[in-house]
C-alpha cells in the first residue's frame, strides 16, 4: 500500500491564485527561454506529462517563487520518503540515547 502524501497545493491552484491563465503562464515560461504551449503546461499540471528541470525552473521563475517550492508527484513522494527516513532515524537515535 503506498504511503499517503501530505496535503499540497497543486500547480494549477498556485497558478490560479497568482492570477495566471495557462496561456499567460506559457508566455511567461517562454520569456524564461523554455518553449512550451498552454496545452503542454496543462498536461504537466494534471500529471499527464513529467516536466523537465528547465521547465520547472522557468515555471517557478515565471510565478516569482523558488524552484524548490514546487514539486511534481514523483518528486514530492521521493522528498517525503526522505523526510520520513530522517524522522525515523532521529527517533531511533533518541531511543538508543535514553
Amino acid at each position: 500500500m503506498p504511503k499517503p502524501i501530505a496535503p499540497q497545493v497543486s500547480l494549477r491552484a498556485l497558478r490560479e491564485v497568482l492570477g495566471f491563465t495557462l496561456e499567460q503562464l506559457a508566455e511567461a515560461v517562454r520569456d524564461q527561454g523554455v518553449e512550451i504551449t498552454a496545452v503542454g503546461l496543462n498536461n504537466a499540471e494534471l500529471g499527464h506529462r513529467r516536466a523537465s528541470e528547465p521547465l520547472m525552473l522557468a515555471w517557478a521563475q515565471a510565478l516569482g517563487i523558488k524552484r524548490h517550492h514546487i514539486k511534481q508527484t514523483a518528486e514530492l513522494r521521493q522528498w517525503l520518503d526522505a523526510v520520513e527516513a530522517e524522522e525515523v532515524s532521529a527517533r531511533e537515535t533518541v531511543g538508543t540515547a535514553a
